[in-house]
């Protein structure tokens, strides 16, 4: 049978194409040495309900993210990965928009981080970037 206009497969195979991505204004932070580097030479503010740490690098490299969740502060797996899609929604609404490229940050949850609501991150965020002056 010949897939047409008319027959299922050919709406099936319309149908099937994906939502393009929003492109992401940086890149993840992936060893170790990387996140250690950020956290003995950056600068650092903590709220109770998350913590930034940031340090400049050359304006030639796109910005760099890591997000962080110990099972000491936040908790299992379950409640470490929803703080850590909290988090990397909480910067791409806001980082993307209002921090510097040319640092990198890494955002740490904390044990408060899923028990409060999404607009007191963003607050929290805002505050942490003007308080260590990297927003833009």
């Amino acid at each position: 049978m010949i897939a047409g206009p008319g027959s299922c497969n050919f709406i099936y195979k319309a149908m099937k194409k994906p939502a393009p991505k929003p492109a992401k204004a940086w890149t993840s932070l992936k060893t170790n040495g990387e996140f250690q580097a950020i956290y003995k030479t950056g600068v650092r503010f903590f709220t109770k309900n998350l913590g930034l740490f940031a340090k400049e690098h050359a304006a030639d490299f796109p910005a760099r993210l890591g997000v962080v969740a110990s099972a000491a502060k936040v908790g299992n797996a379950v409640h470490r990965n929803r703080a850590k899609r909290r988090l990397r929604a909480l910067a791409q609404k806001c980082l993307q928009n209002q921090a510097s490229d040319t640092h990198d940050y890494v955002l740490v949850a904390t044990s408060a981080t899923n028990k409060c609501d999404f607009t007191t991150l963003e607050n929290d965020l805002q505050t942490a970037l003007r308080r260590l002056k990297l927003g833009i």
